[in-house]
């Protein structure tokens, strides 16, 4: 029974260590992603398109970004 219990750990322990993994990694690329995305639009700001619409944008992205950096402590 014990070795069933201990089995039944490790494979729980395991899995667990497998999803904050997944979780982690995913988190990251949504970082980066939308860094790149902030970064493009400061680009397409300074040489092309320096309206509301898109300055508004750009805030957008970044407040996200900076968000999603502060949620999961980087």
């Amino acid at each position: 029974m014990n070795i069933r219990k201990n089995a039944l750990a490790d494979i729980t322990k395991n899995y667990d260590w497998k999803f904050e993994k997944a979780k982690s990694e995913a988190i990251k690329e949504v970082l980066l992603t939308l860094e790149a995305e902030a970064e493009s639009s400061d680009k397409y700001i300074r040489e092309y398109d320096d309206s509301e619409v898109q300055r508004a944008y750009n805030k957008a992205l970044w407040k996200s970004y900076n968000l999603v950096k502060e949620m999961v402590g980087e």
